[in-house]
């Protein structure tokens, strides 16, 4: 609900700004574009920047002031509050130092055990000690383990048995990851070993795996080569007719492709500027003031379709024919079915048919009016409007 209001009050703020500038720019203010904004330490007041009052121990922000760390607002002072010893503030609060817990208004030194770090108000135990109540007690740790936090994990090349890390076998031609091993590539696991895994001809090996040649195929312990029509193109263990080509039984038999027609695949489309028609490609019928673009045809700038036709459209002066509309040109607005100049006044510059004042101009009614130049920061402006 909080936000909510702040978000009205802030657009209310802003409406009230907007019609406020539309005057001359009073002093204590910077300018942004078209509009300005009051100084830091400085709020609108009608159509002037007024200074407000600070209070000591305070800062400035924008239009609005607030109380240091270590102080609360108090009507239109800064309130400096009780901060216990071992604490420190944080606006208008405290905090308990590292190794401090809050105890109604007092921060009171933690309790830490032996073998135990702190962390802000809490404590933990180190590695290779378990928290037992208000103590850290010291775990056994076996042979060949190592230690992480509270837990312990036995080394490479040892598998845990019960509270023990045992150390396991480990074939030749093998390598060890944790409890664990591996093969080499080119050799593969049977039962406790890594044997040698056979190469057959015409194959190649990818870690444990032998993989035929292109243009083999596995059969039993052989990679045999398969027999690859003419036209086609062997892929892996399998083959593939060539562009143009249709697969026919173990053959790659030509597909006929008509006139002004192109293959892609096992397919054929027809050529720009022809349709297809059952197995055939004529030529589309285009009119006059159009052009063409695969099997269709579209109306030149200036022309609209009417049936089979491109019939020319009216374009009234000072404008400029798009594809089947027409828009006005820069300057010009459209009026029913004219487009009139529009007055631009001085300091202003257009965009198709409007017009912007200048920078360091503002627009009041008519005319483009002129504010005094001065530096302005963004952040500053950001301030203005949110406070």
């Amino acid at each position: 609900m909080f936000f909510v209001k702040f978000a009205l009050i802030s657009i209310i703020i802003l409406l009230e700004m907007i019609t406020i500038r539309a005057h001359a720019q009073p002093e204590n203010s910077s300018q942004m574009g078209s509009n300005w904004y009051c100084n830091d330490g400085y709020k609108s007041t009608g159509d002037q920047c007024v200074k407000f009052k600070v209070p000591a121990n305070a800062r400035v922000q924008g239009s609005n002031w607030y109380c240091n760390d270590g102080y609360n607002r108090s009507g239109d002072q800064c309130v400096k509050f009780k901060v216990p010893a071992n604490a420190l503030p944080q606006g208008s609060n405290w905090y308990c130092n590292n190794g401090y817990k809050r105890s109604g208004d007092q921060c009171v030194k933690l309790k830490v055990p032996e073998n135990a770090w702190v962390q802000d108000s809490k404590w933990y135990c180190n590695d290779g000690y378990n928290r037992s109540g208000d103590q850290c007690v010291k775990f056994k740790v076996p042979g060949n383990a190592l230690v992480q936090g509270s837990k312990w994990k036995c080394n490479n090349g040892y598998k845990r048995s019960g509270e023990q890390c045992i150390k396991f076998k480990v074939p030749a031609n093998a390598w060890v990851k944790g409890a664990k091993w591996y093969c080499n590539n080119g050799y593969e696991p049977s039962e406790d070993q890594c044997v040698k895994i056979k190469v057959l001809e015409n194959a190649w090996i990818h870690v444990s795996k032998s993989y035929c040649n292109n243009g083999y195929k596995r059969s039993g312990d052989q990679c045999v080569k398969f027999k690859v029509p003419a036209n086609a193109l062997a892929q892996g263990s399998k083959w593939k007719c060539n562009n143009g080509y249709k697969r026919s039984g173990d053959q790659c038999v030509i597909f006929e492709v008509p006139a002004n027609a192109l293959a892609q695949g096992l397919n054929w489309s027809c050529n720009n500027g022809y349709k297809r028609s059952g197995d055939q490609c004529v030529k589309s019928e285009v009119p006059k003031n159009a052009w063409v673009q695969d099997s269709k045809w579209y109306c030149n700038d200036g022309y609209k379709r009417s049936g089979e036709q491109c019939v020319k459209f009216k374009v009234p002066e000072n404008a400029l024919a798009q594809g089947s509309k027409w828009k006005c040109n820069n300057g010009y607005k459209l009026s029913g079915e004219q487009c009139v100049k529009f007055e631009v006044p001085e300091n202003a510059w257009v965009q198709g048919s409007k017009w912007y004042c200048n920078n360091g101009y503002k627009r009041s009614e008519d005319q483009c009016v002129k504010f005094k130049e001065q530096l302005m920061f963004l952040h500053k402006v950001y301030n203005g409007i949110a406070t």
